[in-house]
């Protein structure tokens, strides 16, 4: 489901805060964006990342890009499960090469 859909949030809207053409909105929408992203809605309010969230700031367009959120949920699956950062990018990268190899004849 898309975030426009989850959060009640025009989707032209939500483009427009994405790519910086708008770089201000309301407190309800804030929370509902937040509401639907499942974070808290200071994460919004500040142009600094939370100091517990730490994350370079070219994945901040990725982390609040409603496209990301399969990705980032896997990323909390496999954290949860106990897979560090470097088992997963080695699944990955198995992954990769399998997909890129010719099936044999």
């Amino acid at each position: 489901m898309k975030l426009s859909q989850r959060s009640g949030v025009a989707r032209s809207l939500i483009s427009q805060l994405e790519n910086g053409k708008r770089q201000s909105t309301g407190i309800d929408t804030i929370y509902r964006l937040a509401l639907a992203l499942e974070v808290s809605p200071t994460l919004f309010l500040n142009n600094e990342p939370p100091s517990n969230v730490h994350y370079k700031e070219d994945l901040s367009p990725f982390v609040l890009n409603e496209g990301s959120q399969p990705y980032l949920r896997l990323a909390q699956k496999a954290e949860k499960s106990g897979l560090s950062p470097d088992l997963l990018g080695e699944l990955i990268d198995i992954i990769v090469r399998l997909r890129s190899t010719p099936p044999l004849s």
